[in-house]
């Protein structure tokens, strides 16, 4: 499985495969939300790209929105593990097929790692807006 292949994972993949002609690496889009929900065992991620989808809404274009941002619902968590939280890039995140039929999800960084197995996985919402440019 290659790193764009995540959205295979989702209940509904149509919903991002139709933004992206290819799905972004999780690794190399800005991780900047993570909330555990221990009554649920769920785990929410947010994901921030500082460009649109390949397929963006019209009217995201029309508006001059230049950023993205997308937040994953994970549920029947269970196995999480924590070793370390930064505020440092993630290296890596990746979401795979785990043996049993749902998936695995790993987040590391210098001095982070954070383990997961989930039984599905939602895009729960995707939203465009205009972000400032720093030069």
């Amino acid at each position: 499985m290659s790193a764009s292949d995540w959205p295979e994972l989702l209940d509904d993949p149509g919903l991002v495969t139709d933004l992206f002609a290819s799905a972004p690496d999780l690794s190399q889009c800005g991780l900047f939300y993570l909330h555990i929900d221990e009554r649920d065992t769920a785990i929410t991620l947010g994901f921030e790209l500082d460009r649109l989808p390949d397929q963006p809404l019209p009217e995201w274009t029309a508006k001059g929105l230049n950023a993205f941002e997308m937040f994953l619902s994970f549920t029947g968590v269970s196995g999480l593990v924590i070793d370390g939280w930064t505020f440092a890039f993630k290296e890596t995140v990746s979401v795979e097929r785990h043996p049993d039929g749902g998936m695995r999800v790993e987040i590391s960084g210098p001095g982070e790692s954070v383990v997961f197995h989930a039984r599905a996985a939602t895009l729960v919402k995707a939203r465009a807006y205009l972000a400032s440019r720093s030069q």
